[in-house]
């Protein structure tokens, strides 16, 4: 391929890979700050003995649909897995929030 055909084929993809960098970095920042403020309030809740299974439903439906995400792109199995079992142990917590705050 000449050096104009792989220009023309880019061009025609219509993909922003420097957005696409700059949305993947913001990404990681927000994950890295949506993780410590999980921690945060799980040490806080530990402290003043209240029950977390919201943060735990919560972080885990995220990180299955994450996975989803990245399995999509990747096809690696243990993704797809990694991804079924946390959405169902995130289904689980919230169930058991519901049980707890309906009794």
């Amino acid at each position: 391929m000449e050096k104009e055909e792989i220009l023309a084929m880019s061009r025609a993809e219509k993909k922003d890979e420097g957005a696409e960098y700059v949305m993947d970095k913001g990404r990681r920042y927000g994950i890295a700050a949506m993780t410590m403020i999980y921690l945060a309030l799980l040490v806080f809740n530990m402290i003043y003995h209240q029950n977390s299974y919201t943060l735990f439903a919560m972080y885990w439906i995220y990180l299955g649909f994450e996975f989803l995400g990245r399995y999509k792109v990747t096809k690696k199995s243990v993704l797809l897995c990694g991804s079924i079992a946390s959405v169902v142990l995130g289904i689980v917590f919230v169930a058991v929030h519901i049980i707890s705050v309906a009794r």
